[in-house]
C-alpha cells in the first residue's frame, strides 16, 4: 500500500506532534521561548573565538555578575574593576 502525500504529511505531523500547517511552514509554530538577542549572539560567538585564557576570565565575570550583589566575589571584582 502507498501512501499519498497527504497521509504521509498527517502522519508525520502527528509523529512531530506539530500540526501539518506547521510542518509545511504555513503557520508559525508556537514558540514558548523568546527569540534570541542577536547582538548577543554575536557577541558570544565573538567570545567564542578568543583563546582559552581570555574566554574563562571573560565568563568567569559575567558568572560572577550573575550571581550578584549577594556574591562576595562581585564586591571584590568592583573593587578591583573601580579607580
Amino acid at each position: 500500500m502507498q501512501l499519498t502525500h497527504y497521509e504521509m504529511i498527517v502522519r508525520i505531523a502527528l509523529a512531530l506532534e506539530v500540526s501539518a500547517d506547521e510542518l509545511l511552514g504555513m503557520k508559525k509554530t508556537a514558540s514558548t521561548e523568546p527569540a534570541p538577542d542577536m547582538k548577543l549572539v554575536r557577541r558570544l560567538k565573538k567570545i567564542e573565538s578568543l583563546p582559552v585564557a581570555q574566554r574563562k576570565a571573560i565568563l568567569k565575570t559575567i558568572d560572577t555578575f550573575l550571581k550578584g550583589p549577594t556574591s562576595e566575589a562581585y564586591w571584590v571584582f568592583l573593587d578591583e574593576a573601580l579607580p
